[in-house]
């Protein structure tokens, strides 16, 4: 049993597998809770939870995904949703209202998650006694993405509320007098932690909870919330006993990741409830960790006890200052180490997967499925060793983490069935141990690490005064990296022993730092891995970053390296977001130009009661759809086998291109199919739709459905690249005018064009990469009979207009019977011109051959799979020029990636053929344009199609010509521009044209 804004709801009556968002829409009316990718990524699914801290009965706050966590997790806990936060009905929130005053909500569908992640930031800083700071404020959104790039009014609008903060020195906002003066955010205690929770939190008896429920594709699941490790380790031994599959959840993140969500097991047992693995205890001999303690309760431990006062030796030298979080070098003693720990664990994920994701989970995923962990990297530096309880014998032996990743040590698959990880210790830390770390990922926060290191140095004085030096006595480093392991790249971990060899026993000097950067490609050795060169140069970066904070620190005044290298500031530190957004003063007296206006919608959008098109009430009998998709990007198949999903509760229908109604064209407005039929052109194009009765079974009947493919020689090879359509000649026709243009005159060539010039750049050579579209609400549509023979269907679409003429065309309808809505989009940026079609289309398929409502929110995978963004393209380029920079002539030559079909790409080519030569003038200019057709999904467009790379291109020119001429690129192009007509001339151009038709 759990609350949910304060309402009473039994876990019993679904699957404790269930997750809670999809709990919150079959079994709730509450919508606001919304979901972007499902893999803990977005946080547009973030709530509130409030719970019962088991060792010292304190209630504690976190934010968490919603489409992660298993209801069955959520025994005994208060979930509280943004409409709980507040609503149009009972008021609105101070958070919300800020959001809305600082014009921070655009498509609106980020902002429900936005407003619980800075809620809870605040309520977990009043619940200590103290103010949330405005750093503190922007660490609480590194789980959360906004797509329509509004983080500025956003960060502001939460910043108003946190301390210090003075707000007129933040962005413009539109706040009255009252809402300026509201900054309470508590919350009703009925919807914190309601009476009769915490009653029956105190009733529970017993040693172990039990749950079971129906669920999706078998007869009952149990759930089972062991309190002590014996009670763990006696459920497990009995589901063996019973030759029944287990699973222990921690925080369940890692379905986030791999996708293996535990709806097949038969017992899930959680482990957040078990005391042995959820402490937390500093004694003499080190820190031990419980293997269930989440990543955010370590960091916030860590943080505290580096705070505290400590009784250390103080080193002789200024390098073993403590810490205080805004600077960071090689960290010494206790505070300085668990400070550096704790700050490089704040960047694994985002603040929601963390506050939910356990050590030991990490540990056990970095062993069974090669996820690229920090924690490991982390541990194995600091010489932690990893308590493994064995569930037979119940012994406990301590292993390193190397011997731990160890298949030989461990064998793949023991850990959560004949083994569990139940405890982490990490050896005390002295006062002359000093720690770095560092990863390099796409970003800063929740990223994957590309190339990952720590150390640990065990640093002593040497010599006496005017000739002090710091000498390495022990250390320890590793090396987390992809490498080669048989036909695939995995994760691996490494010690670096050869970098260890050159530190120990050595002066801290340059020549030792030169030596231990040289011996890191001897540690590191990525195989032939992509971009194995970067992975080596990454790690010397790193290492050599670390060392020369120690150099800075230790070296005397007269060190060869210099100074802007030793007083480098950390790479750790990320500096809080500014901005400001400054607009002319147009106010006038007694108008409205000029004046702050909100969003008519914004309060209902921070509130989480706008209503998008997944959010419309779902009938009595309505249903899910799935997609199932082609695997192949070139394939015939002869068959479809629904038999095993069929055979799940909850499955209702597979539909596919043979439900089409007689009259219907199977083909989305004339240009590709709704449904493949016998053959599929490209990786993710729909076959078919599992429809079932809720969406979690109809994304595993999907998964369960069979396709018979076949790969006959007539077929060919798919075409997947540039270079493979330019040798096949493998086009889309261009319409004449877009393919080519030419400012030549007649009979002048552009070879001469180009010999005439004093210099010239002959094969240039540059590639732009393609795009793909990260909408936060993903392709959604809903259709349904209107009850006279005609459909509606309500879609996410910026041309609704094109769904009625599809739906009418797939159904084979007049278009006057067909009705298309679109309240509000969650983003799209042309990703739902005509890409929105095809499943608006489908889903009206279904509804017409089910008579019943179906609804389909196309999942993040499938939607990035079968919708292509913006076009690579390959540049070739001549161009001719003098000694001033002047371009004389440029012949242009690209070659876009495009799809099996045209699609979205025709806008690329019409916007790039109308503005590639920009502002300049080019006196002999010319380009061809072929669009290569491959078997990849259709494009589309994507913000600003073919302006965006036009400049890009010309610039990129430009640049190219600065630098073989050794010149100002601004120079180059301030030479070029096009310049304005002579005073007048326009004028008399007109005149004459006039008097020419006169």
């Amino acid at each position: 049993m759990f609350a949910l804004n304060g309402q009473r709801q039994r876990i019993g009556d679904v699957a404790p597998s269930t997750v809670l968002y999809d709990f919150l829409r079959t079994s709730t009316s509450f919508t606001g809770t919304k979901n972007g990718c499902g893999e803990g990524g977005c946080g547009s699914c973030s709530v509130q939870v409030h719970e019962l801290d088991n060792g010292s009965g304190q209630l504690k706050t976190r934010c968490i995904n919603a489409c992660l966590c298993p209801v069955g997790s959520l025994d005994g806990c208060s979930v509280v949703t943004v409409e709980g936060l507040g609503n149009a009905q009972i008021g609105f929130n101070a958070v919300q209202e800020r959001i809305a005053g600082f014009h921070g909500s655009q498509c609106g569908f980020c902002t429900p998650g936005m407003v619980v992640a800075c809620h809870t930031a605040l309520s977990i800083a009043h619940s200590k006694g103290e103010s949330c700071s405005a750093t503190q404020m922007e660490k609480a959104f590194d789980g959360n993405l906004c797509r329509c790039t509004g983080y500025r009014p956003i960060l502001d609008a939460c910043k108003s509320l946190t301390a210090g903060v003075d707000l007129e020195d933040l962005g413009m906002h539109c706040m009255d007098k009252k809402m300026k003066e509201h900054k309470d955010i508590s919350l009703p205690k009925d919807t914190v932690f309601p009476a009769w929770l915490r009653d029956y939190n105190q009733g529970k008896q017993g040693d172990l909870i039990k749950a079971e429920a129906l669920r999706p594709n078998g007869p009952t699941q149990t759930w089972l919330a062991p309190k002590s490790l014996s009670s763990l380790l006696q459920e497990m031994r009995a589901a063996k006993c019973g030759g029944q599959s287990v699973r222990l959840v921690g925080g369940n993140t890692g379905p986030g990741v791999y996708k293996d969500w535990p709806v097949d097991i038969d017992v899930l047992i959680g482990t957040t409830g078990v005391k042995e693995l959820t402490g937390i205890t500093n004694r003499e001999e080190g820190l031990f960790i419980g293997a269930a303690v989440t990543q955010s309760t370590l960091i916030d431990y860590l943080l505290e006890a580096a705070a505290k006062p400590l009784k250390q030796h103080k080193h002789q030298t200024n390098s073993n200052k403590e810490i205080n979080g805004d600077k960071e070098g090689p960290s010494g003693g206790v505070s300085g180490v668990y400070t550096a720990l704790a700050h490089h664990l704040q960047r694994i994920a985002g603040n929601q997967v963390r506050a939910a994701a356990t050590m030991g989970g990490n540990l056990v995923l970095a062993k069974e499925k090669a996820l690229e962990s920090d924690v490991a990297t982390l541990l194995s530096a600091l010489q932690a060793q990893v308590g493994v309880t064995s569930v037979d014998k119940e012994d406990l032996r301590w292993l390193t983490i190397f011997d731990l990743l160890d298949e030989k040590v461990v064998p793949m698959g023991s850990l959560g069935t004949s083994d569990i990880v139940t405890s982490i210790h990490i050896p005390a830390i002295k006062p002359t141990h000093f720690f770095w770390s560092f990863k390099v990922a796409q970003r800063h926060f929740n990223a994957h690490a590309f190339v990952n290191m720590a150390m640990l140095l065990d640093i002593h004085q040497t010599g006496s005064d005017g000739h002090k030096g710091l000498q390495v006595q022990a250390v320890h480093v590793s090396f987390g990296f992809d490498q080669m392991k048989g036909d695939k790249a995995e994760w691996q971990l490494q010690q670096g022993a050869h970098v260890e060899h050159a530190l120990q026993f050595h002066t801290a000097s340059i020549n030792t730092v030169g030596h231990a950067v040289a011996a890191v490609s001897q540690d590191v050795k990525p195989g032939q891995v992509p971009d194995a060169e970067f992975l080596v140069a990454a790690a010397e970066g790193i290492l050599f970053e670390g060392l020369a904070s120690l150099l800075h620190q230790g070296l005397p005044t007269d060190s060869l390296l210099p100074k802007f290298v030793l007083e480098v500031e950390s790479i750790h530190d990320v500096p809080p977001c500014r901005g400001k957004q400054v607009v002319p003063n147009f106010r006038r007296p007694g108008g409205a130009l000029g004046e702050a206006f909100g969003k008519e919608r914004a309060l209902l959008q921070a509130s989480g009661e706008a209503i998008y098109t997944l959010d419309h009430p779902q009938s009595k009998e309505g249903l899910w759809a799935c997609y199932v998709a082609s695997h192949h990007p070139l394939a015939r198949f002869d068959g479809v086998n629904t038999s095993a999903a069929m055979q799940l509760p909850g499955v209702v229908a597979y539909i596919s291109a043979d439900d089409i109604p007689k009259g219907g064209l199977n083909s989305a407005l004339g240009q590709e199919p709704v449904f493949a039929e016998g053959l599929v052109e490209w990786v993710g194009q729909p076959i078919g739709l599992l429809v079932a009765a809720n969406r979690a079974a109809a994304e595993r009947g999907a998964q369960l459905v069979k396709v018979n493919y076949t790969f006959p020689e007539e077929l060919g090879t798919p075409i997947l690249q540039i270079s493979e359509a330019r040798k096949a000649k493998a086009y889309h026709k261009i319409a004449p005018g877009m393919d080519h243009q030419s400012s030549l005159k007649e009979g002048q060539s552009m070879e001469g064009a180009l010999k005439g010039c004093q210099h010239q750049i002959r094969g240039g050579r540059w590639t732009m990469p393609s795009q793909l579209h990260f909408y936060m609400e993903p392709q959604t549509a809903l259709a349904q009979g209107d009850g006279e023979g005609g459909m509606e269907v309500w879609s996410s679409s910026q041309s609704p207009h094109s769904i009625m003429q599809g739906t009418a065309m797939v159904l084979g309808l007049p278009q006057s019977r067909c009705t298309a809505r679109c309240r509000r989009m969650g983003g799209a940026f042309g990703g739902k011109t005509t890409r929105s079609v095809v499943p608006a289309a489908a889903v009206a398929v279904a509804a017409n051959k089910l008579k019943r409502q179906v609804r389909m929110s196309v999942n993040r995978g499938q939607d990035l799979r079968m919708n292509g963004g913006r076009a690579r393209i390959e540049l070739e380029y001549d161009v001719g020029f003098d000694d001033s920079g002047r371009i004389h002539a440029v012949d242009l030559r690209l070659f876009l990636l495009g799809g099996i079909i045209m699609g979205g790409s025709t806008v690329d080519v019409i916007s790039l053929a109308g503005m590639l030569d920009q502002a300049y003038a080019i006196p002999a200019y010319q380009f061809d344009i072929k669009l290569c057709k491959t078997n990849r999904p259709p494009h589309s467009a994507v913000r600003a199609p073919g302006k965006f790379e036009s400049p890009l291109i010309m610039e990129h020119i430009i640049e190219h010509v600065a630098a073989h001429l050794n010149l100002d690129p601004v120079a180059v192009r301030e030479l070029n521009f096009l310049k304005a007509p002579p005073s007048g001339a326009c004028c008399r151009k007109k005149r004459k044209e006039k008097t020419r038709l006169d």
